[in-house]
């Protein structure tokens, strides 16, 4: 017969990555809003190339991105 384990692994963290498109297309749309209201400037730019390469990493599309924009 053999030996039952009763050492097992608890993650008491949860899912930790169920809502990263989620939230990378909040990101997206934040940034936008904060380009229209306070213009261009660095900080906004360096952050908007960071959020379209997670964008391009999650494969996320530009008609998702519309559909949450009209949902907000």
């Amino acid at each position: 017969m053999r030996k039952k384990h009763i050492f097992f692994n608890v993650n008491w963290r949860g899912n930790s990555s169920g809502k990263k498109y989620k939230h990378a297309i909040e990101r997206y749309i934040l940034l936008l809003k904060r380009q229209e209201r306070d213009g261009e400037n660095t900080r906004i730019t360096k952050t908007m190339d960071k959020a379209k390469m997670r964008i391009k990493k999650f494969g996320i599309s530009q008609q998702q991105i519309t559909n949450a924009l009209e949902h907000k």
